[in-house]
């Protein structure tokens, strides 16, 4: 009886012995080395620079940030691709010029609205603090091949202007529908109108008191790009 006691005593140390050693083993075992995709895109600077430009030719890789700056907390994009600096320059000037129109009581966000075919849209929104209205809102359009900013004019037909005068009317009609009051009619569209691209529409975006009475949030209007195919320049 007593050697029966013993033995079975000698098989459960073996067994506690045998899994400890199995637990040691995969704790020891090196963990996976894991690069987030984005990471992945973002460190392919030391590709060449044939690699690299056919690489970034339809996106802008990028990563964000968040600091203080002349008092205000603001969160940003940092592009990562070519043309990077010339971008990083354009940002932190409009975050300047936000900050210098609204003052210190507000926060800035951003909105990567679209990043394909060549093209980088982002919305930079300065928040009211506390009450979280919409104070302003800056779009940047970047042609990520050509290194310079995209006008809502390098977006239609050079040879056909109409876009002008359909815009407008456009705008009145969801102005009408939603209920805003319109300060005056809507002028033709300028070189300068601030706009944003999304996956499939343009985005026409007016400041505070622009075109309408103050509604609580910037005045925007979304119009689908299928209405405008024949103006869009490819």
């Amino acid at each position: 009886m007593l050697r029966k006691i013993c033995y079975t005593i000698w098989v459960a140390v073996m067994l506690i012995v045998l899994i400890g050693c199995d637990v040691r083993k995969e704790i020891q075992q090196p963990l996976p080395n894991v690069i987030p995709e984005q990471t992945q895109e973002i460190n392919a600077d030391n590709e060449d620079e044939e690699t690299q430009e056919t690489r970034f030719r339809n996106f802008m890789p990028y990563i964000y940030d968040k600091r203080r700056i002349n008092g205000v907390d603001v969160i940003f994009p940092i592009a990562r691709g070519k043309f990077d600096s010339t971008l990083n320059e354009i940002i932190m000037s409009e975050i300047d010029g936000i900050i210098q129109r609204n003052g210190k009581d507000i926060d800035i966000d951003y909105e990567v609205t679209f990043n394909d075919k060549g093209i980088f849209s982002v919305v930079l929104t300065a928040y009211e603090e506390d009450i979280l209205k919409t104070a302003e809102k800056v779009p940047i359009n970047f042609d990520c091949n050509k290194g310079k900013i995209i006008k809502i004019c390098d977006y239609f037909k050079g040879d056909n202007e109409n876009w002008r005068y359909v815009l407008p009317d456009v705008i009145t009609a969801q102005a009408d529908r939603a209920g805003l009051t319109l300060l005056s009619d809507v002028l033709p569209i300028s070189d300068e109108q601030y706009f944003y691209i999304t996956e499939d529409s343009i985005v026409l975006v007016y400041r505070n008191y622009e075109i309408t009475t103050y509604t609580g949030n910037v005045p925007e209007f979304m119009i689908p790009l299928n209405q405008l195919n024949y103006l869009i320049n490819e």
